[in-house]
């Protein structure tokens, strides 16, 4: 009839947890951590469970972001961490599932597709193999010219961090995309508050978006975040 609940229902929160800290039963934890109406003994729980289907269903279910993010720190499918680091509403939930992946495939997955610029960006910055990340600037560039993704732009700048010979190839194709589209760029408020310094420059002019002292000004400030190629001229293409 139901006369004597589990300790780990109690309202009092520190006797519930005392309950969670003497299980082991596994069964016994993964009900804790999936009813328990306080977050905190769910997240207690949740440190003492290693069946990883329950630990999914949990970082997959659980509506409060710090069970969540405990649930992620003790995953191991990478499938599933990748789909977490691209999805999860929670930065640190985010953050948290890219810091456990490994896999060089799912994190070029994150780092092309995650909606998120830091993710992405910290996705990049764990991939090892050279020709991945030669892949990945190409797409990076397409994404740019086509101006399907102002975020190419930022990545692309880490490239050039990690691995400068990479973005040789493609240096005339960024710096002209990302001149010619410059408008864009500074109007982006996340990724590129760096660029907007031009604006504030005694060179730009914001009544002539394209004309040639607001483009060079750009241009130049470009560069300089690129000082492997400091020897190629700051000119920018005309308009013609």
């Amino acid at each position: 009839m139901g006369l004597f609940k589990p300790a780990w229902k109690s309202k009092n929160t520190q006797k519930a947890l005392w309950a969670v800290a003497k299980m082991t039963d596994q069964t016994k934890l993964a009900r804790a951590a999936r009813e328990s109406t306080d977050w905190i003994v769910r997240r207690a729980a949740v440190e003492k469970l290693t069946d990883q289907t329950i630990l999914a269903d949990i970082a997959i279910n659980d509506k409060v972001n710090d069970v969540r993010k405990t649930t992620v720190e003790k995953l191991t499918d990478q499938k599933l961490l990748a789909d977490i680091a691209k999805n999860d509403n929670f930065s640190d939930v985010r953050k948290t599932a890219v810091e456990k992946l490994t896999d060089q495939t799912m994190l070029t997955d994150v780092a092309k597709n995650a909606n998120n610029y830091d993710i992405r960006l910290r996705a990049l910055q764990k991939i090892q193999d050279g020709e991945t990340v030669k892949i990945l600037c190409d797409k990076f560039v397409i994404n740019m010219i086509q101006g399907k993704d102002w975020n190419s732009l930022g990545l692309l700048l880490e490239i050039a961090k990690l691995a400068p010979s990479v973005i040789a190839s493609h240096w005339e194709a960024i710096r002209h995309a990302a001149i010619a589209q410059h408008t864009d760029v500074f109007s982006h408020k996340d990724s590129y508050s760096g660029y907007k310094t031009a604006y504030s420059s005694g060179d730009c002019h914001t009544d002539d978006t394209r004309g040639g002292k607001h483009r060079d000004a750009f241009g130049q400030n470009f560069l300089n975040r690129f000082p492997t190629y400091h020897k190629e001229s700051p000119s920018c293409p005309s308009n013609d």
